[in-house]
């Protein structure tokens, strides 16, 4: 019996160690050959992609909670909205961080040249996050499209590292009114904002209202206003969106600009008051000097670069 026992076993390891292993198959991002198992591609001979190993590579799913900068003191918590499959992530804040007009003033106004947008790309973005935090926002260009409802416009494409959402995106990223009700943090629910028995808000959305002195908001129990509510209307609070890149934000080049770009731009710059020095059609410190006050003092995105937004705003044909 003992024998009988023994035999088998010895069997069973032969088969084991005789049996070929399963290898692991890949697919090519050269060719898109798919079922490769050794370390070439066995149509393009492109070889096998190395497998990120480092320790600290950070992901995270729509519904997650990313925490990151500070605001009144309080650690500010945002929730993923969309995975932009290239290593960012859209965020939006969980809870109102605050109340504020959409524009201090009662006037006609676009997302592109309302106060509001001027606070969140500067006083707010350096205040919430430090150095390294902003090296991990990355700017993003959002169209502005009209009111579907009511037909208002919405303004010029703009670019922002920090934004709101549109009604379009407030519809895509939510399935219903109970995904868009939103609480007061403790400095909104403290510094005017008005608030439900729940402590529930009304925050903005960047588009339009049903006039061009409105904005669309969110009503405190979810549902999409496109009527929206005066522009200085300031116990509204904000949800702030981001780009977040847990890496670092990705860098790119700005554009190239004609010497003749170039040299419109530094005429406009002068004639503006904005003195850059002659208009030779180069890019010196005067002239990113002279951009960077055009800019902060127009309510555009703060660069020293020319960029569309630039040159839309100094009526340039850009290239």
């Amino acid at each position: 019996m003992k024998n009988a026992r023994r035999k088998l076993l010895l069997i069973i390891l032969i088969l084991a160690f005789s049996m070929p292993a399963i290898a692991e198959t890949w697919d090519c991002p050269n060719c898109g050959e798919t079922g490769n198992a050794g370390n070439f591609c066995g149509k393009c001979g492109n070889p096998k992609p190395e497998q990120d190993t480092s320790e600290g590579t950070v992901s995270y799913a729509v519904g997650d909670t990313v925490t990151l900068g500070t605001y009144a003191g309080e650690e500010i918590e945002w929730q993923v909205l969309a995975d932009n499959n290239s290593g960012t992530y859209l965020l939006l804040s969980r809870y109102a961080l605050t109340s504020r007009a959409y524009n201090d003033e009662y006037t006609s106004v676009t997302w592109e040249n309302c106060s509001l947008r001027k606070w969140l790309n500067e006083d707010f973005l350096n205040d919430a996050f430090t150095d390294e935090e902003k090296a991990k926002l990355v700017p993003l260009t959002t169209e502005n499209p009209a009111n579907a409802k009511y037909g208002t416009a919405g303004g010029e494409t703009t670019t922002d590292t920090v934004w709101l959402l549109s009604i379009g995106e407030a519809n895509e990223y939510f399935g219903g009114n109970s995904g868009r009700v939103c609480a007061a943090a403790e400095a909104a629910a403290s510094g005017g904002a008005w608030t439900s028995e729940d402590n529930s808000v009304i925050w903005w959305l960047r588009s339009p209202g049903h006039a061009d002195s409105n904005a669309a908001v969110i009503g405190s129990r979810g549902r999409i206003s496109n009527a929206g509510n005066f522009v200085d209307t300031a116990s509204v609070c904000v949800r702030p969106v981001i780009c977040f890149s847990p890496s670092g934000a990705i860098q790119t080049e700005p554009k190239e600009y004609s010497a003749e770009t170039i040299k419109q731009v530094q005429r406009k710059l002068n004639e503006s008051g904005f003195n850059c020095g002659s208009a030779d059609g180069k890019i010196g410190n005067k002239t990113r000097s002279a951009i960077r006050e055009y800019r902060q003092a127009n309510g555009l995105t703060d660069s020293e670069e020319i960029d569309s937004e630039l040159l839309r705003a100094m009526g340039i044909a850009d290239e």
